[in-house]
């Protein structure tokens, strides 16, 4: 089986199974890791792997932190119901998403 050409660390799973790899979420979006090392996330019931993790370095969390505080004065602008909302949504999506990867 050959693992889909998007991915920036393919890697089969010991049945053969492409696994998940993923980047980090800065900024609104998805980014490649300037880090060069994966971290295995293994499925705690199994032990089997489950997707690799950029283990991020030092140039990830200061482009994160430069992405928080340019958004953090409309975050502290934004009525907390607003605020709430947002979060509501976001872990929505996150179970969403979650669910269409345990399948």
């Amino acid at each position: 089986m050959i693992c889909a050409a998007n991915s920036s660390h393919p890697r089969l799973s010991d049945e053969g199974e492409c696994l998940v790899s993923l980047e980090l979420y800065i900024d609104g979006g998805w980014i490649a890791s300037a880090a060069t090392e994966w971290i295995e996330v293994l499925d705690p019931a199994t032990g089997k792997s489950l997707a690799d993790v950029p283990a991020g370095d030092a140039a990830d969390v200061d482009r994160a932190v430069r992405a928080a505080r340019r958004a953090f004065p409309d975050w502290a602008a934004t009525a907390p119901p607003e605020r709430a909302a947002f979060v509501s949504r976001l872990a929505d999506e996150l179970a969403r998403t979650l669910h269409g990867l345990c399948r």
